[in-house]
């Protein structure tokens, strides 16, 4: 498996550092930490590439998931509390969350509804399987698939991994 920097072609400089307007006390920039809100080490967070925004108590403010397309990442994903999501960019042409990981097809392939989600499964499997989720939530679940179908059947085997949580 690539890590963050090897799927960017080593050109992070682009995606080091976020920065927003300071409201509600929080940091104004995202840097890579472990994602404690949701039990994620800092080697996963980083291997996938998430950097998080932290509010003045330490806690995390946001998620920022970066989208690719190649080795270049071209949108990022960001989740706030309570599930509320935007992007920075454009998510069309990317793939899906987690798929520039791993582009050389393999045995298993986990496919999630979120990409901590992702993270989690990723390391519940031992960090040796290829572990991905869709990026517009469950509603676009089939186009998302559809949109990286070539990638998918790359792999011997496709498990997916949905939560039955409301949409």
């Amino acid at each position: 498996f690539k890590d963050y920097s090897e799927a960017s072609g080593g050109n992070v400089s682009d995606f080091s550092t976020y920065q927003r307007n300071n409201n509600n006390n929080n940091s104004t920039e995202a840097s890579f930490n472990a994602l404690t809100d949701r039990g994620i080490s800092i080697e996963t967070a980083k291997k996938y590439g998430v950097k998080s925004v932290l509010s003045s108590n330490g806690s995390i403010y946001e998620h920022h998931y970066p989208m690719y397309i190649n080795n270049e990442v071209v949108a990022t994903k960001i989740r706030r509390p309570n599930k509320e999501f935007y992007w920075r960019g454009s998510s069309k042409g990317t793939g899906l969350f987690g798929q520039q990981l791993c582009q050389d097809g393999g045995k298993y392939i986990t496919i999630t509804e979120g990409e901590c989600d992702a993270m989690a499964a990723f390391e519940l499997l031992g960090s040796k399987w290829a572990c991905v989720s869709i990026k517009r939530g469950a509603l676009s679940a089939v186009k998302d698939i559809k949109e990286s179908l070539e990638y998918v059947e790359s792999f011997d085997n496709v498990v997916l991994c949905f939560d039955k949580d409301k949409q």
